[in-house]
């Protein structure tokens, strides 16, 4: 079985890169909500289905392999989705009442 040496630094890199990519993904996705005048439960349906597929992209793009990129399979598919929800809530409320209210 061969063995596969992985680098501390680039694990805390994709981690980093992985959470400001999450985070700017809550941004966009509050946005979107807000704008598509999404309410109550139907905007955090929005936001944890997408957040679900982008989780499931990023396996696909590891290949399947996680822990070569990250420490663990867990980081790259959750990491970041619960830590994100209050600025997703923000950028929801400010374009809902930007487009829906003024």
């Amino acid at each position: 079985m061969d063995q596969v040496v992985v680098s501390g630094e680039a694990l805390a890199f994709n981690a980093k890169f992985l959470k400001n990519t999450r985070a700017s993904l809550a941004i966009f996705l509050g946005t979107v909500a807000g704008i598509l005048g999404l309410e109550n439960h139907y905007g955090f349906l929005f936001y944890l289905l997408v957040s679900g597929v982008f989780s499931v992209l990023v396996l696909l793009k590891t290949g399947l392999q996680p822990t070569v990129y990250y420490d663990k399979w867990l980081t790259a598919a959750s990491f970041g989705i619960l830590g994100n929800i209050s600025s997703f809530v923000l950028f929801w409320t400010l374009a809902y009442g930007i487009v829906h209210v003024y």
